[in-house]
């Protein structure tokens, strides 16, 4: 077993922790909760540590793991009512990264504690499966086409990475990937608000714009009414007919085709 001495110390504070601490916090209190503790263990530790993410030898952006404790192990940490896989996938997808041997998600936020261990078996494999089949998706083949080749690059970016990043760490692989296909795009990255001929304020976006197709690469908790409803407004303003929105913070290839 991976340090198991070290395991069964981090257990032990976790452990401690849920049976003391009363009512809901985040996950950055427990954080610091966890850390005293790490503390009066002795246990060296790094906060929020700073990592280059990698996709296909190219730097795609960054992120910052919770706890690494004696350079040794992951602590992802959570404060949710209950676990989901994207939640596993995350914490693998940053073994991935670091290369580290061991990771702990542990959350704190259930009717009991969570703390389950991931050994680093993916440093030179695929995150995860992504599951995908275009001819299962309800739609003309006419647009099955049009939309296919960006389904499948987000189905390898994912795979790849795992999910649990910033959206920049995503669009930036996407955008490797149209260059590294010859796909042609336009990359629009601001909104003016223009009234009347008159510029009121900008406001930062980033999407790609292919041919009469407009694509956001986004990694968000779900795509709501809101979300889909403000992306048609985006659609027409930049003179396009279709959209297509590919959200990265999910196990499986998450997207939403707008006409």
């Amino acid at each position: 077993m991976y340090e198991k001495e070290l395991v069964y110390q981090i257990r032990g504070a976790a452990f401690d922790i849920y049976n003391n601490v009363i009512g809901n916090w985040s996950e950055e209190t427990f954080e610091d909760i966890l850390c005293d503790a790490l503390l009066e263990k002795r246990l060296k530790f790094e906060r929020q540590k700073e990592h280059e993410v990698i996709y296909k030898d190219h730097r795609v952006g960054l992120f910052y793991t919770d706890v690494i404790v004696e350079n040794k192990i992951i602590l992802e940490l959570k404060s949710a009512p209950e676990i989901f896989a994207l939640h596993q996938a995350q914490t693998i997808s940053y073994l991935k990264i670091t290369g580290l041997q061991l990771a702990m998600l542990i959350n704190f936020g259930g009717t009991e504690i969570y703390i389950k261990a991931f050994p680093n078996n993916v440093s030179r494999k695929k995150v995860l499966t992504a599951n995908f089949d275009i001819d299962k998706i309800n739609l003309p083949a006419e647009d099955k086409s049009l939309i296919q080749p960006f389904l499948m690059i987000s189905k390898e970016i994912l795979e790849i990475l795992g999910p649990g990043y910033f959206h920049q760490v995503y669009r930036r692989a996407f955008w490797d990937e149209l260059k590294y296909n010859n796909i042609n795009f336009e990359w629009i990255k601001e909104l003016e608000l223009n009234y009347k001929g008159k510029v009121y304020d900008k406001k930062e976006l980033k999407f790609y714009k292919i041919n009469n197709l407009l694509i956001s690469i986004v990694a968000v908790n779900s795509l709501n009414e809101l979300a889909l409803s403000r992306f048609s407004q985006y659609i027409k303003h930049y003179k396009c007919n279709k959209g297509l929105i590919v959200n990265f913070n999910n196990t499986s290839v998450d997207f939403r085709y707008l006409k």
